[in-house]
């Protein structure tokens, strides 16, 4: 198998150092750079030519979705797996849309972190369990409800519909693959 090459960007010092100890310790994977911004990320996948890159969601100068969102548009096959604290819908699904191929929360154990980013780097998705949750309660309700939320969700286009369904179902990601499966009846 070949080595999968991986980009680190997180604003915390220390949980890129963590980050870099549990993946740089298996044999099929090397942190080839780290970052601590969305900004300096494009600038290390343009040097590096990383595989995943792992992506906290809000840092100073530029977060994780504008950064994941042209790191899709300028380099289509790097893949890119959200690892934050950030759990809401209006966080993860921005994210998504964007572009990311799996969203896991920092209290993950180190081995479902390191399973996301092979997953990822296969063409498939990850999500920790709350985060499909979320979303398959997003998904139900979105229609039924008013959102909780002060200002209210934009409805998801057919489009991301198609795509949580597929990522829900852990189907290779869009990018690689243009459709996983028939629409669904409405």
């Amino acid at each position: 198998m070949a080595e999968i090459r991986v980009l680190l960007v997180d604003d915390d010092p220390l949980v890129r150092a963590a980050l870099s100890h549990f993946l740089g310790r298996e044999p099929d994977m090397i942190v080839v750079a780290e970052a601590e911004d969305g900004r300096d990320a494009l600038d290390q996948v343009g040097r590096h030519g990383p595989d995943v890159v792992v992506m906290d969601v809000r840092m100073p100068r530029m977060d994780g979705i504008d950064a994941t969102a042209q790191i899709a548009e300028r380099w289509p096959d790097v893949r890119v797996l959200a690892v934050t604290t950030f759990d809401t819908v209006d966080t993860v699904l921005p994210m998504l849309h964007a572009g990311a191929s799996g969203y896991l929360l920092k209290d993950s154990p180190a081995h479902e972190i390191v399973e996301g980013v092979r997953r990822v780097r296969e063409g498939t998705t990850s999500l920790s369990p709350r985060i499909a949750a979320l979303l398959i309660e997003h998904v139900r309700d979105r229609d039924h409800r008013a959102p909780v939320e002060a200002r209210p969700l934009e409805p998801l286009t057919d489009r991301e519909d198609d795509v949580l369904r597929c990522l829900a179902r852990g189907c290779p990601t869009p990018r690689s693959r243009p459709s996983c499966s028939s629409r669904r009846a409405r």
